[in-house]
């Protein structure tokens, strides 16, 4: 990993770091050198200078005798500008004689002459012009004198009055830094190199090339997330074809930088709903079969609330027979119930016939053995009566007898228009949403009766 050559708007120095690289659910951790690109800091400050290489990780070096807060100008260094380094490289640094702006102090007098003899010799005379006469006309005037013999004609950091020979060795160190850049692939390093050498000549065809290499750069990137967004919009679709809808929830977010999101989480909701309202039909129709009206009537208010598509008339239809089924169930049960009651009441009335013979039967043999003399030793034979409802000797005048229903049925009346099914097992239901339930009246009809007596 190379830094910036400004060292501003990096995640970290020249070092060692850990790279953590998520992709879709994995997780990779990467432990990596870093290293720095040394920048250009010729013409820079020094105090400048130190701030972007202590950015970066790397250490700046001064001559002794300079001190760090004068405001002077670093005319080189000791590593290329582009040169990649490791953290804590030692980079030195050459800066001007003098602080930036200071001007030597000018005396009076300390201007010398020119040359004081003439190169014809002689006396010395002022130096004339090759012509003598003036662009103007008229008397010839002096030109200006040459600079002093003491004036240097450059200054410590190479550059002479002109400035031509510094400027070109400064462009041509720009120009390797930015074909550097531009071969690494580095856009932002290549437009600091540019914005640098506005003046320079590289600066169109580097700016060109700069575009070019960007174009380049973003065709690639939409290229990486066409194919990213393809592969996860095949994952999506398999999970979400698969009736795996919690699989492809957790695919959704790797799609929302995609073009296909907006679809994709449309579809994941219809089918949300497609399930929920099958879950809400299969419940129905276990409810309609087990006879639970009243949560069967719940869950299709449910699914009218979840916006499921419902055939109402066959729901009422279904609801109605599976009531008018309840009640039917209803009156067989009380119909077994009371058939049942009768059987043990004729089992009773049996029982206490059969005691009433015996006892008729034992107090004959015993009159019939005090009238015939002496008894003898054999007993008598008992005989048992008729499995009938009545005893086969005479009995006892019977009275309190009076008749009672032993089979009956219950019929329930719609009163108000006379459709019937609506009252079945006495509950009496609305003909419709919206609409008042009948008023129901309940008529028994008895099937047999019986005579009973105490």
């Amino acid at each position: 990993f190379v830094m910036g050559s400004q060292g501003s708007g990096v995640a970290f120095k020249a070092g060692t770091s850990t790279i953590i690289a998520h992709k879709d659910d994995l997780v990779a951790y990467f432990d990596v050198k870093v290293v720095a690109r040394v920048p250009n800091l010729v013409g820079r400050e020094v105090l400048e200078a130190m701030g972007m290489l202590q950015g970066l990780g790397l250490d700046g070096g001064l001559p002794i005798e300079v001190p760090i807060k004068q405001k002077r100008k670093v005319t080189g260094q000791s590593v290329a500008a582009g040169t990649l380094a490791e953290a804590n490289t030692l980079i030195v640094l050459e800066v001007s004689p003098t602080a930036t702006g200071s001007e030597p102090e000018s005396k009076p007098g300390n201007r010398q002459p020119a040359s004081v003899f003439s190169t014809q010799g002689g006396e010395s005379k002022e130096q004339r012009g090759t012509s003598g006469f003036s662009s103007s006309g008229g008397e010839e005037k002096p030109t200006a004198t040459a600079p002093p013999a003491s004036a240097p004609a450059a200054d410590a950091g190479g550059i002479n009055l002109l400035g031509t020979q510094t400027a070109s060795q400064d462009c041509g160190q720009l120009q390797s830094s930015f074909d550097a850049a531009l071969d690494l692939g580095d856009t932002l390093w290549a437009q600091s190199l540019l914005d640098e050498g506005r003046k320079c000549g590289f600066s169109a065809a580097g700016a060109s090339r700069l575009n070019q290499l960007q174009a380049e750069q973003d065709l690639q990137e939409e290229q990486r997330l066409a194919e990213k967004c393809s592969a996860a919009e095949k994952r999506f679709y398999a999970s979400l074809n698969g009736n795996k809808l919690q699989s492809a929830q957790q695919l959704l977010p790797a799609l929302q930088t995609c073009p296909c999101y907006s679809q994709a989480l449309a579809e994941l909701g219809q089918r949300r709903k497609k399930q929920q309202c099958a879950q809400l039909s299969q419940q129905f129709n276990r409810q309609i079969a087990n006879h639970r009206v009243s949560q069967a009537r719940a869950t299709v208010q449910q699914a009218q609330a979840a916006g499921c598509p419902i055939n109402l008339s066959a729901a009422e239809g279904a609801l109605d027979r599976a009531q008018q089924e309840v009640a039917q169930a209803e009156e067989r049960r009380r119909a077994q119930q009371l058939q049942q009651q009768r059987r043990q009441a004729q089992q009773q009335q049996q029982l206490l016939n059969a005691m009433q013979g015996l006892f008729q039967s034992v107090q004959q043999q015993q009159q019939h053995s005090s009238h015939s003399g002496p008894t003898s030793n054999r007993v008598p034979p008992v005989t048992t009566p008729a499995p009938t409802s009545s005893p086969s000797a005479p009995s006892r005048p019977q009275k309190n007898c009076q008749k009672v229903c032993v089979r009956e049925k219950v019929v329930w009346k719609n009163i108000s228009d006379g459709r019937d099914h609506l009252c079945a097992g006495g509950v009496p239901r609305p003909p419709g949403p919206g609409l008042k339930p009948p008023r129901c009246e309940k008529t028994v009809h008895c099937l047999q009766w019986e005579t009973r007596c105490q």
